[in-house]
């Protein structure tokens, strides 16, 4: 059995502890400093069954497709002023043995489902010009009962068309 002679002394094991503490961080700033991330997220990624697409707001200057096609129907939360400063993403978790299917089929769904939701809201504007307002340019949106179908046309052309 155990006795309390036997035991070290509660200062010689924090001793210890804060000895390989200090050790650890030691050698992860030194590990940090000379293998480049690329190794090290090459490593883990071989480690872990799952993958991560970050979908990030922007390309540099150009606005990401995708993340606006993912950000089409999501509800905006109310947020403080400097939300602009933020940076914005979306991430996508999945199983490594459906990469293909996330790559090949579903984000490509999801940029088609939202391009078909824009055209959808899209409204077709007629524009007119009032010279009596200090804004000559104005526009109403057309809201017109005709379709493609309901209109007068010869059925051969209608049919051709």
């Amino acid at each position: 059995m155990f006795s309390c002679e036997s035991l070290p002394q509660p200062k010689t094991v924090l001793s210890v502890a804060a000895s390989l503490t200090t050790s650890a961080l030691l050698f992860r700033t030194i590990a940090s400093d000379l293998i480049p991330t690329d190794y090290v997220k090459t490593l883990f990624k071989r480690i872990s069954n799952q993958l991560t697409v970050v979908i990030d707001e922007s390309d540099g200057l150009t606005p990401n497709q995708l993340f606006e096609a993912a950000n089409t129907e999501r509800i905006d939360v109310p947020t403080n002023s400097n939300a602009r400063s933020e940076l914005r993403f979306f991430e996508l978790s999945f199983h490594k043995k459906h990469k293909e299917t996330v790559l090949k089929k579903y984000l490509p769904y999801i940029l088609k489902k939202a391009t078909e939701m824009k055209d959808e809201k899209k409204a077709v504007n007629l524009h007119t010009v009032d010279y009596h307002r200090t804004d000559y340019w104005g526009s109403v949106v057309l809201n017109h009962p005709a379709t493609f179908e309901t209109m007068a046309m010869d059925p051969d052309k209608k049919a051709e068309i």
